[in-house]
């Protein structure tokens, strides 16, 4: 569904992406990070001379440009595909709401002027070493400063901008788990839930491995990974929770209320009679008990809880492989 208002600018920016070609999500993401590099590169600033102004190591600086080029078009791949997959789970689960039943997908998204400017004040004021920066035109290292700052204000609007979208979409799909039909012997019809904040937690993931490139003058600094992990812990366990939290207390509240009415039947019956009919309906209820006590009171199935739980040691086996590359390095030269 199109949407044609213009307050909400990032969703109608999406929706033109994802019909602009047949590969949208990787053409735009390979478009961004190359006109990013072109900026770079072409200015001369992403290796500066050593010595240029306060920039003494040229490697650290091109690791900082890196991550400007490399995680920007991440976070819109990952935008533009969580939007993509939110679609099919919305026309998946559009004929299990109650009728009459009317849902604005996007009703915040005109507010999103609000998380872009926190995201810029964020850059700004946390994010550039401003002591470090060389702020008269014309002087030796003013080009590297200026960048930087635009590479940290371009980066964090975007981090801005994509967190208030996903956050937007898993709030309202838990908006629809409180309503959406539910069939405890058709639960895969409820994983669009569980893939969302599967993806919006591989999306943060994602982000905070690609922060190791600034290791690549070796050196593994705290400073450059604890901003993202301010932000991406909190934005992780929103996201998660967000469209799943809803429809888990259902699906549990479900649960037990089956498990009630078929342990009445259970007591009701009599098994002491020696009836064929009535001895098959008993041996019946208590399979379907064994079946109803082994579903699981999640929208996700095990595939999607597997890589959950894979993708959580994904930054950090990043972060240590950095460090030990480092050490190893240094043992190595010093030798």
């Amino acid at each position: 569904m199109l949407v044609t208002d213009s307050s909400k600018f990032p969703i109608n920016l999406v929706q033109r992406i994802l019909q602009s070609s047949a590969r949208p999500v990787r053409s735009s993401g390979a478009l961004l990070c190359g006109l990013m590099l072109l900026l770079f590169v072409g200015s001369g600033v992403a290796y500066p001379v050593s010595g240029d102004g306060p920039f003494d190591d040229p490697i650290e600086i091109l690791g900082s440009f890196l991550l400007f080029s490399l995680l920007t078009p991440y976070l819109l791949m990952c935008m533009l595909a969580g939007v993509r997959a939110n679609d099919l789970t919305h026309r998946q689960i559009t004929p299990g709401l109650p009728p009459g039943f009317s849902q604005d997908r996007y009703q915040l998204m005109h507010y999103w002027p609000l998380p872009v400017l926190v995201a810029i004040a964020f850059a700004l004021l946390a994010n550039v070493n401003w002591s470090s920066m060389v702020l008269s035109p014309g002087s030796e290292g003013f080009l590297t400063s200026l960048l930087l700052i635009v590479g940290q204000i371009v980066m964090w609007t975007m981090v801005g901008l994509v967190l208030f979208v996903s956050i937007h979409e898993c709030w309202i799909l838990g908006r629809l788990g409180k309503v959406v039909e539910i069939n405890l012997y058709n639960l895969n019809a409820l994983n669009g839930f569980g893939r969302a904040a599967l993806n919006s937690f591989l999306m943060v993931v994602g982000a905070l491995s690609l922060t190791i490139v600034q290791a690549i003058d070796r050196e593994f600094r705290a400073e450059n990974y604890i901003n993202g992990l301010y932000v991406g812990l909190p934005a992780a366990m929103v996201l998660v929770t967000l469209p799943i939290w809803s429809l888990h207390r259902r699906l549990r509240r479900r649960k037990l209320e089956e498990l009630a009415a078929i342990d009445k039947e259970i007591v009701d019956s009599n098994s002491a009679v020696a009836d064929t009919e009535a001895m098959l309906r008993f041996n019946a209820l208590l399979q379907r008990r064994e079946i109803v006590s082994n579903l699981r009171v999640w929208p996700m199935d095990t595939t999607i809880f597997s890589r959950f739980v894979l993708y959580v040691f994904i930054p950090p086996l990043a972060w240590v492989g950095a460090a030990l590359v480092e050490f190893f390095l240094d043992s190595l030269l010093s030798g």
